[in-house]
């Protein structure tokens, strides 16, 4: 995986990005090469390269919004799952996408920004897992579950990204990028 170029793999974990999810919002254009493990790729296999946008000499921006929720599935729950042992369902909650972006000149012709945030998102319910009512006691050390909390799967990305670009020369421009992004595993 690489940004604008350089890798932002580990690779430790086979060249892997460290958690880093790819902003579609922020990407002017994705390519995929394959490598054999040459000089511009520490592992063979496919490589991804994000060029992110820099903004232009009008202000332009976009916005992208998509989601679901429990309403708009349907059950494949039966009564050979519920004697499996399965007992209810696996609802998916939520799955959403929201995406705002926005970029322009600071100087024409010469410097540019663009800035970008996200948050995407699922979460759904865990079948048969319950929290433990005896969590936390020090005097109580067997699981007991607690029917009126179900366990649950949240993952939600939230990213904010910026960039400044410069054109230092009519052949070299120099960028400035700021991309943050968190994962939450338990945000309900």
């Amino acid at each position: 995986h690489m940004i604008d170029g350089p890798n932002i793999g580990t690779p430790v974990g086979g060249n892997q990005p460290p958690g880093y999810i790819a902003d579609i919002g922020n990407a002017q254009e994705i390519t995929f090469t394959t490598s054999g493990g040459l000089g511009e790729s520490e592992t063979a296999g496919v490589v991804m390269n994000v060029v992110a946008r820099t903004g232009g000499n009008r202000i332009s921006g976009a916005a992208y919004f998509s989601g679901t929720g429990e309403g708009l599935q349907s059950s494949n729950y039966t009564e050979e799952l519920r004697l499996a042992g399965l007992t209810a369902a696996i609802p998916l909650r939520k799955v959403y996408d929201l995406n705002g972006a926005v970029g322009g000149p600071i100087m024409r012709d010469r410097v540019w920004y663009f800035v970008n945030a996200r948050t995407q998102g699922s979460t759904r319910g865990i079948a048969s897992v319950y929290y433990n009512q005896n969590a936390g006691d020090a005097t109580r050390w067997l699981y007991s579950p607690d029917p009126d909390r179900p366990a649950f799967s949240d993952r939600t990305w939230d990213n904010v990204s910026g960039r400044i670009t410069w054109q230092a020369t009519s052949r070299n421009k120099i960028g400035f990028a700021w991309d943050e992004q968190r994962i939450c595993r338990n945000c309900e």
